[in-house]
C-alpha cells in the first residue's frame, strides 16, 4: 500500500530530524532547536512507525530534554513504541534515564519490561543494580531471569569491583539465587507433566 502525501510529508520530516540529530548531537544538547521540538511533535504522531523513529531520533539527540520527552512516550498505547522509548533511554544513559527506566519496570507489556531491564544495564553500571533488583518482584519468570543476568553482566564488566567491595558478593548471591529459582520453576512446569525431576 502506498503512503498518502501527508504520510510521506511526516516521514520526510522525521528523516530530516534524524539526520540533524546524527550530524549535530552536541549542539542539540546545548541549544535545542527545531529538530528536538519536531521530534517531540512526532512522538505524538498517529502513526506508530513515526513515533518509533521519533524515539530513535531523541536517542541520538541525547541530553536531559530528550529524556523528559521520551518519558511521555512510556504512556504510548502501542507496545512497540514503548519498547523503542526504553531502548532510547538506555542509549542516552545517565542517572535521569535510570530514574525514568525504573518506571518502565511496571509496564503492562512483558516485552517492554524485559527491554527496560536490558536498557538499565546499558544506561548505568553499578548505580543501575538497585533499580534492576526491583524486577525480582516481577510476576513473570523471564523478567526475573533477565534481571539476574543483567546484574551478573554488570559485575563482569566492572570486574566485580565497586566503591563498596562488600556489595558485589551480595549482588552476585541475589542474582544467582533468583536465576536458580526461576530455572527451577520453569523446569518443574516443563518436566513435571512428564514425570521428570528437574534435579535429576
Amino acid at each position: 500500500m502506498f503512503e498518502s502525501p501527508l504520510q510521506l510529508q511526516r516521514t520526510a520530516i522525521v528523516v530530516v530530524c534524524l539526520l540533524t540529530a546524527m550530524t549535530q548531537p552536541c549542539l542539540a544538547q546545548e541549544a535545542p532547536g527545531q529538530g528536538i521540538f519536531a521530534l517531540q511533535t512526532m512522538l505524538s504522531d498517529k502513526s506508530p512507525e513515526i513515533r518509533v523513529k521519533a524515539a530513535q531520533g531523541l536517542a541520538r539527540v541525547g541530553g536531559w530534554r530528550a529524556i523528559l520527552i521520551l518519558r511521555r512516550g512510556l504512556k504510548d498505547k502501542t507496545p512497540e513504541v514503548r519498547t523503542a522509548v526504553v531502548e532510547a533511554l538506555g542509549y542516552v544513559g545517565g542517572r535521569l534515564a535510570l530514574t525514568v527506566l525504573s518506571e518502565a519496570l511496571k509496564d503492562r507489556s512483558l516485552e517492554v519490561r524485559i527491554r527496560a531491564v536490558e536498557s538499565l544495564r546499558l544506561a548505568g553500571t553499578v548505580s543501575a543494580v538497585p533499580i534492576i533488583q526491583k524486577a525480582f518482584g516481577d510476576k513473570e519468570a523471564s523478567v526475573r531471569l533477565h534481571a539476574a543476568l543483567m546484574i551478573k553482566k554488570i559485575g563482569h564488566r566492572s570486574g566485580g569491583q565497586s566503591s563498596d567491595e562488600r556489595f558485589w558478593p551480595i549482588a552476585t548471591h541475589l542474582s544467582e539465587r533468583h536465576a536458580r529459582s526461576t530455572w527451577e520453576q520453569w523446569a518443574s512446569r516443563t518436566a513435571g507433566p512428564w514425570g521428570i525431576s528437574p534435579r535429576s
